[in-house]
């Protein structure tokens, strides 16, 4: 069960949580952020857009109010009939407020979208960063090492995306005979690997 922030007992628990801190929240963000969201657990969700997110998560990082001081984790996941396929979620730790945070940025994958590397704030979202990446594309500027974690160096395409076919591209294999892994690209009939490419979506 989801409540919204437009429900007037939220507001009020916001308002009063903690020190208060979702309060100067609103009123500094008060344009910047979608809604802010919290589950029957006290999960707390806050959906902003893409381009004030470095600042969103320097103020909560900085402010003495908050001290969300730790990045714990950072994912990616795709929704495929949702406007805004691609969601990024950055989950933050205060240990002066004993409190978690949930930042949900939505993004459409294209040329013209840039998401702002947060290395700089939170030094261990290099790798997070590099494997979403690796899997999804998206890209993080201001990352200058977004070199492959798990997948082959020469591997092409993004294989956590839903249109990305479960059968792959490419067949690898080691020969004994040979001594050697080889590399094939995998071949299947037509009517075969449409019903996979539906299948997979």
């Amino acid at each position: 069960m989801f409540y919204n922030s437009n429900h007037k007992s939220l507001f009020k628990i916001i308002l009063g949580f903690r020190t208060g801190f979702f309060s100067l929240l609103l009123n500094i963000f008060k344009n910047k952020i979608f809604k802010i969201t919290l589950t029957k657990n006290w999960c707390f969700f806050i959906e902003i857009k893409n381009k004030y997110l470095y600042t969103l998560l320097f103020f909560l990082k900085k402010h003495s109010l908050t001290l969300f001081t730790l990045l714990i984790d950072l994912i990616c996941f795709e929704i495929i009939w949702c406007k805004y396929k691609y969601t990024i979620l950055y989950t933050l730790l205060s240990l002066q407020l004993n409190t978690r945070l949930n930042i949900k940025l939505k993004v459409i994958l294209d040329f013209k979208i840039k998401i702002l590397s947060v290395l700089s704030l939170y030094i261990n979202s290099d790798w997070a960063e590099r494997e979403i990446f690796e899997f999804y594309g998206v890209y993080f500027f201001f990352n200058k090492d977004l070199r492959k974690l798990l997948l082959d160096y020469g591997f092409k395409g993004y294989p956590l995306r839903k249109d990305f076919p479960i059968t792959g591209y490419i067949e690898l294999y080691y020969d004994d005979s040979i001594k050697k892994i080889i590399y094939e690209h995998l071949e299947l009939s037509q009517e075969y690997r449409q019903f996979f490419l539906n299948y997979s979506v």
